[in-house]
């Protein structure tokens, strides 16, 4: 990918500058997409699937406990584990960077309804980077 057409496809990953509680459904959807395209040609399927594993870890012990509170230091810790996937590989970086964002806005918000919609955006990027082509190897 070049410089310039990365450049463009990281221009158009816009999310809201609002705690994810606040976030519309098709907004949601819509950023999921955008991500999920801009990085389905540099970021293996693995890597992103070994995110969504722990996320989907995070959403199984929020299922048992129905409590934010239970699970915030497991989304909380989702942000050096992104750091650390980036700083192993440079082409990860940019959804390493937007995911962070995601996690911020989660945090911020800090209720169920966060989490639900935290839990929505990751899955929509999961199949999205899927039906975009994700790299497999």
């Amino acid at each position: 990918m070049s410089a310039i057409h990365e450049n463009q496809e990281s221009l158009s990953v816009k999310l809201p500058q609002a705690p994810i509680d606040q976030w519309q459904e098709e907004d949601i959807i819509g950023c999921a997409e955008a991500l999920a395209k801009s990085i389905s040609k540099d970021v293996k399927t693995n890597q992103v699937r070994n995110f969504f594993s722990g996320v989907l870890r995070i959403k199984a012990d929020f299922a048992r406990s129905k409590s934010y509170e239970s699970v915030r230091l497991a989304v909380l810790m989702l942000k050096p584990k992104l750091a650390y996937a980036a700083g192993r590989q440079n082409k990860v970086k940019f959804f390493a960077e937007k995911m962070t964002e995601v996690v911020e806005a989660t945090l911020q918000a800090g209720n169920t309804q966060a989490l639900e919609r935290f839990f929505l955006f990751v899955e929509s990027v999961v199949a999205y980077h899927k039906y975009y082509g994700g790299k497999d190897n």
